[in-house]
C-alpha cells in the first residue's frame, strides 16, 4: 500500500480512502468484489462508530458523498470479514510477520496512537470486531507510563514495545500521553 498523497498528488491528503483502494486494486489487476477481508484503523476515532454516523453526516454535508463509496466503507462486505485494530497494534502486526527472523522487539514511536478509553471500551464491551493490545499478554517485565492512569483524564498511546516470537506477540512497554482538550 502507499500513502494517499502519492496517489492524488496532494501533500497531506486526507479524507476517504476510495482513491487509494481503487489505485491499489488496479495495480494488482483486481476489483472491489475480489476483496475478502478488510483490516482497518484510524488513530483519530474508531472506524466502525464513525461509519455508523456517516449517512447522517454526509446528508448534513459534514463529509462529501465519496466517504460513502464502497471503496471507502466496504459496506457490502460481510461484517465478520471486517476487523479494526488499535493504532500501535496495527503497526506491530504489519511488521512481525515480515521480519526476517523468528524473534524480536518492535518499537512503535509515532507519538499519537489510539485513545486509551477506546481500547478499554472495546475490551469491556467484548467488541469482537475490534482488537487492541489490551487483549495481549503482558511480558514478565511489562512497564506502563504513567503506571496508573487518572480515570478523569483522557490518554493516547505515545510509545509501545512488543516482543514477538513466531506468531506470538507480547506487550513489553506502553507509554500514554495526556490528550489535549
Amino acid at each position: 500500500m502507499t500513502e494517499k498523497e502519492r496517489v492524488v498528488r496532494r501533500k497531506h491528503a486526507a479524507g476517504d480512502c476510495a482513491d487509494l483502494v481503487e489505485f491499489a486494486l488496479a495495480s494488482i489487476q483486481h476489483e472491489i468484489d475480489d476483496v475478502k477481508m478488510v483490516i482497518q484503523q484510524n488513530h483519530h476515532w474508531r472506524v466502525a462508530h464513525f461509519e455508523e454516523r456517516l449517512p447522517w453526516a454526509c446528508a448534513l454535508e459534514h463529509y462529501p458523498p465519496s466517504y460513502m463509496e464502497e471503496a471507502s466503507t466496504f459496506a457490502s462486505l460481510n461484517p465478520s470479514c471486517r476487523h479494526e485494530l488499535s493504532h500501535h497494534l496495527a503497526h506491530a502486526w504489519s511488521v512481525f510477520p515480515q521480519a526476517p527472523f523468528e524473534r524480536g522487539l518492535i518499537v512503535v514511536m509515532d507519538g499519537m496512537g489510539e485513545q486509551q478509553k477506546s481500547m478499554a471500551l472495546g475490551l469491556r464491551d467484548e467488541d469482537f470486531g475490534y482488537t487492541s493490545d489490551l487483549y495481549l499478554p503482558r511480558h514478565a517485565k511489562f512497564m506502563q507510563v504513567p503506571a496508573k492512569l487518572d480515570p478523569l483524564l483522557d490518554y493516547r498511546e505515545a510509545e509501545s514495545a512488543y516482543y514477538f516470537d513466531g506468531d506470538n506477540l507480547t506487550l513489553v512497554f506502553k507509554r500514554y500521553t495526556m490528550e489535549a482538550r
